[in-house]
Formats: structure tokens, sequence, C-alpha cells
């Protein structure tokens, strides 16, 4: 969960300010490992973590999960099987606005990269990010995704979000794809 003091700093901070500070902080939300027992969250097949922040006309998309759930392994692809895999996978993810619904906030896709976000004792997690420029971001409602049904391995998203003067969590699945983004 975000923490209260967190959000108050960074609703005061620019656009551009929190978005950077937002990137650097990803790995706090979303780091660790099973072999850790602190309070963050695991490394956990078939879980994925979603953190979406936005500003002024910027919309952060940060989405990091265990490669497992994308490509059914997590070392270095070895075999011409597996860097199909891996590709098939990367070039589907690069692809934002196919997987990501967006609803209202008139946004557009402005960059997308994505990488290796971590690779401790045979545990690596992929993490895509993508940075919309919305015309009215205020008027962002919801969003849902369609990664499931490509990538069976992944059966929960947790998805945390900051947005304006609005803030929110909600767990999505196959059963449940969409989250309201409350006003």
């Amino acid at each position: 969960m975000i923490r209260a003091d967190f959000l108050e700093v960074i609703m005061r901070l620019s656009a551009l300010s929190f978005l950077w500070l937002f990137a650097l902080a990803m790995p706090l939300f979303a780091h660790d490992h099973a072999h850790h027992h602190e309070s963050h969250e695991a490394h956990v097949h078939g879980k994925a973590q979603l953190q979406v922040a936005g500003e002024g006309t910027d919309l952060l998309v940060s989405l990091r999960s265990p490669a497992a759930n994308f490509l059914g392994f997590e070392h270095t692809p070895q075999t011409e099987k597996e860097r199909k895999t891996a590709n098939q996978a990367r070039d589907f993810l690069q692809k934002v606005a196919q997987w990501l619904g967006l609803e209202g906030g008139n946004c557009r896709i402005a960059s997308v990269d994505i990488g290796n976000a971590e690779a401790h004792e045979h545990h690596t997690d992929i993490e895509v990010e993508a940075m919309f420029h919305c015309a009215k971001l205020a008027e962002l409602q919801g969003l849902s995704l369609e990664l499931f049904s490509e990538f069976p391995a992944v059966e929960t998203i947790e998805l945390e979000w900051v947005i304006e003067q609005r803030q929110g969590s909600a767990v999505l699945s196959r059963e449940k794809p969409r989250a309201a983004l409350g006003r």
C-alpha cells in the first residue's frame, strides 16, 4: 500500500518532479523476493504490479512482473523456441495501447521502455514503463487490461494509482480486468 505521508509529499511536487520521483520509487513498491521477510511484496509467480501516476498532462504507467508470467521461464533465452517466446512477449508488451485501455482523459502514448528490472538468484522481473500525454487527465475515469488472455500465467495484477488529487488501489484479474479511477 502507498503510505499516506508519502502521498502528501508527492501531491505537492510539480508534474515533472513527481513523475521522476515516482519512477525512482518504483522499486520500493514492487521490490523484493520471496526469500526476504519484509513488508514489501514478494516476487510471486502469477502476480504482477501496476502503478499509475499522473499530474498535469503526464501519465506514467509501470507494469512489473516476474518474467515467468510472460515467458514461462526466468533465465536468459537459450533455445530458439525461448528466443521466439521472448520476442513475441516483448512485441506484445511494446504495444501498450493494445493491452491497456484508458477510459477518458484523451491520452496518447509518448514512449515505452521494456527491460529486466531485477535479477537475483534466478528471479527475474520484467518491467514495462509507458509515458502518456493526456489533454484532459482530470477526466481519466478508469482503465482495463487485456493481458490475461495473452499471458495465462498472470493471475492477478495489483494496481496502485495516484492521479491529480485522487488515489486508490485494486486487484485486477481475468474475471475483473477493469478498475475505476474514482473521483
